[in-house]
């Protein structure tokens, strides 16, 4: 039987689609247990990938798998980019072009 190669964590990140920190996080949490490391490297089965994939899920970092709506991952810079988005949808239904303020 051919041994597989481990995987780091920007790795399985990657194969994830979500951000490293997401994985890392999920470790930190508790929410998997530790991976065995190599020096500084947490090293990661691949066979380990459906229940990291999973851990994600119930940790909303990922949607579910027939969910197609956004994915909420909150903390401040969340909210200022809501606030951009928000601000830029009202210009947008006013018909003013962005930078111009309304005069009044």
């Amino acid at each position: 039987m051919p041994a597989t190669t481990p995987l780091t964590l920007p790795e399985v990140a990657r194969r994830c689609g979500v951000p490293v920190w997401c994985v890392r996080r999920l470790y930190e949490r508790g929410l998997l247990p530790a991976p065995p490391r190599a020096g500084q490297y947490r090293l990661v089965h691949p066979a380990d990938l459906p229940a990291i994939e999973a851990a994600l899920r119930r940790a909303k970092y990922l949607p579910a798998p027939n969910d197609t709506g956004p994915v909420h991952i909150s903390g401040p810079l969340t909210r200022v980019m809501e606030r951009i988005a928000s601000d830029v949808v009202d210009r947008l239904d006013s018909g003013r072009p962005e930078g111009e303020e309304s005069r009044g």
